[in-house]
């Protein structure tokens, strides 16, 4: 009987303006989501990863940490500096670190272009883009495989489904493109909405359910077509509440209490009418709307139809931000800026 070792994996993320989860936030520094994510993935998959920390970028110390790491770990993953900027250091120095070097940089996907793949002395080096959807989906799709044959497991088994997608969505020719899906319930099976297109938009995650493939040759996927969705999770999670529409940071407060007691909602932007049409196609619960009738001039209750009931939302106010002194903006702010709306909400 074979027996494969768990490979041991150095987890290295790059940039300066890095600061690990829990610590402070200063101008101009985000939080380094990336090493606990890939970390937690290359545990997934059969490897025990260890977390080297967020090197800035000063070359001189990202080349003696890869060097450290190439000297004790079976493989290197990092996650940034492998593009076009000035301070992208990362795919400068594998070329300094051993044979053959780079094997690929730049891929033919979307998130992910950036992937750079290299094997210094027989160790396999991945530096991964730094947005965490181009990270994590690059990560998924090229180095599981990989890394599961190092530690003898079979290939990775998705749970997966079919749903129809309730609008089109465009996509760049040359490239496949992994686009992120929220899953409802419709009247006729699985609706899979997109969820974000963002590359470092984390929350997005949140949000999605799984994701779905465009293909290379496509620059579309028609509204209306089914498509395998590749969950997230073993099983669909059904949610409490389903708001697809027009979005607010309002919606958000009250989405938020809702989930603090205990309720899981699925919140999914779609702009007011898109929200009026899935209600009308029954795939939500509620649809947030503001939408002006010109003939009657009021709003939202021109638009309702048989079986929708107008429930009032709330008001908000839209003016400009100014700095202070401005001599532009002075005199009562009423003759300038201000304008009210009510949105609300149908279901």
């Amino acid at each position: 009987m074979s027996v494969a070792r768990k490979p041991r994996v150095a987890v290295i993320s790059t940039g300066d303006e890095l600061v690990q989860p829990g610590q402070p936030l200063g101008p101009a520094e985000i939080y380094d989501t990336n090493g606990a994510i890939v970390a937690a993935a290359v545990g997934e998959n059969g490897g025990e990863a260890v977390f080297l920390g967020a090197i800035p970028d000063d070359e001189a110390r990202l080349e003696a940490a890869m060097r450290r790491a190439l000297a004790e770990f079976d493989m290197l993953v990092l996650s940034g500096g492998t593009s076009k900027g000035a301070g992208d250091l990362s795919h400068r120095i594998i070329g300094r670190l051993g044979q053959p070097g780079i094997i690929a940089h730049g891929v033919a996907l979307k998130p992910g272009k950036p992937l750079c793949l290299a094997v210094c002395d027989g160790k396999p080096v991945v530096i991964l883009p730094g947005f965490p959807t181009s990270a994590m989906f690059t990560f998924h799709d090229m180095i599981v495989p990989v890394l599961r044959r190092m530690a003898g497991l079979p290939p990775r088994s998705d749970a997966k489904v079919n749903a129809t997608v309730p609008v089109r969505i465009a996509s760049e020719l040359g490239r496949t493109e992994f686009v992120m899906v929220s899953l409802v319930e419709g009247r006729g099976g699985l609706i899979a909405y997109p969820s974000g297109k963002g590359s470092g938009a984390i929350t997005s995650f949140a949000q999605a359910d799984g994701f779905l493939r465009i293909d290379a040759l496509a620059d579309q996927l028609p509204a209306g077509n089914e498509a395998e969705v590749t969950l997230f999770t073993p099983h669909v999670r059904v949610p409490d509440l389903v708001v697809v529409g027009s979005h607010c940071t309002g919606l958000d407060l009250v989405t938020a209490r809702l989930g603090h007691a205990g309720l899981t909602v699925r919140s999914i932007a779609v702009g007011s009418l898109g929200g009026l049409a899935a209600a009308k196609r029954g795939e939500c619960d509620l649809a947030p709307i503001h939408l002006f009738d010109d003939r009657s001039e009021t709003y939202n209750t021109p638009y309702l139809v048989e079986g929708l009931e107008l429930v009032p939302g709330w008001r908000r106010m839209q003016g400009i931000v100014f700095r202070k002194g401005d001599k532009r903006f002075e005199g009562p702010p009423a003759s300038w800026s201000t304008a009210t709306r009510a949105p609300a909400r149908v279901s």
